[in-house]
């Protein structure tokens, strides 16, 4: 987790005695998660083949009635189908330290962040905290980039996600969290934040309008559905050791999703295979199919539920 220097904390105490925020109320312990994702095709589906996809996705902690302090969320689980997959060839890996090795170097703002890796972006997203996790004092302002972290020691995809807040205390606060996509579930740690501050939304889009590879993100429909919910871990900080307390892990509802996928190959057994255009603007590329039919086609988005 990151340090914060006394210098940083002295400045978190005077922010959160200016906002008249206490620190000290009772545990919390009411609130509700609910999480929300999407999948929509680049390109019509294969029951078989992993083909381009844009995905997003959302989760939210809300308060319960008449309760005045969140807990921090320390852990997100996201269930994703198994159909889905990020691929982490058609990017660089950012190899540069943003935080993933010394938590301070995080803590500057977004721009200084993708200048040291501006061509390992995957995608971007938004996020809403909660300063020492009082329902009072929202902050909206937080922005969120993503970045190709390689693979870990089995070959599952690994994401750097830089966020930067601007007003959480004066002169901003940067983190890194690090995800890893393993058999379908997306598992993100959270750092401990300023000020023991609540993030209680956030929202990712990949590849999204910063991510360099349109085909980053990456699904077949075997089944026809996908499922998606996940598990969000919240705790209080104790004030005397700075460790958790009160931890519990609260399950998502589940949504749904509608697919339809070909079966692989056309005309004679054949397989077919997509292959990308590059333009300019990664964002434009088109991809084109390889095989008897050169026809384009653009899959629209698929039926969503919401269980």
């Amino acid at each position: 987790m990151p340090r914060i220097t006394n210098s940083i904390a002295v400045v978190i105490a005077v922010a959160v005695g200016m906002l008249g925020i206490s620190v000290s109320q009772a545990a919390a312990a009411g609130e509700t998660v609910t999480s929300f994702a999407s999948i929509k095709p680049r390109v019509p589906l294969s029951k078989t083949e992993r083909r381009p996809v844009d995905v997003h996705l959302e989760g939210k902690v809300k308060p319960g009635a008449g309760q005045l302090k969140l807990r921090e969320l320390t852990n997100v689980k996201l269930n994703l189908p198994k159909d889905l997959t990020f691929s982490t060839k058609g990017t660089p890996v950012c190899t540069n330290d943003i935080g993933q090795i010394d938590p301070e170097n995080a803590n500057r703002p977004t721009a200084s962040v993708i200048a040291d890796c501006p061509k390992s972006l995957v995608g971007e997203g938004t996020a809403i905290i909660n300063i020492a996790g009082s329902v009072a004092a929202e902050i909206k302002d937080p922005q969120l980039v993503i970045f190709n972290g390689g693979t870990d020691s089995n070959g599952n995809p690994k994401l750097l996600i830089h966020g930067y807040s601007a007003t959480v205390i004066p002169g901003g606060f940067g983190i890194i969290m690090q995800g890893t996509l393993l058999d379908g579930v997306l598992d993100v740690a959270v750092p401990k934040l300023a000020a023991d501050s609540a993030v209680t939304e956030f929202k990712f889009d990949l590849p999204g309008k910063q991510g360099k590879d349109p085909a980053y993100a990456q699904a077949s429909c075997s089944t026809g559905l996908y499922r998606f919910s996940g598990v969000f871990t919240l705790a209080d900080s104790d004030p005397n050791s700075g460790t958790y307390i009160n931890k519990s892990a609260l399950t998502t509802n589940t949504t749904t999703q509608k697919c339809v996928g070909s079966d692989s190959g056309s005309g004679g057994g054949s397989k077919s295979t997509w292959l990308r255009r590059r333009s300019p603007d990664p964002n434009r590329s088109r991809w084109a199919r390889k095989g008897p039919s050169k026809s384009r086609s653009r899959m629209p988005a698929a039926q969503l539920s919401r269980a």
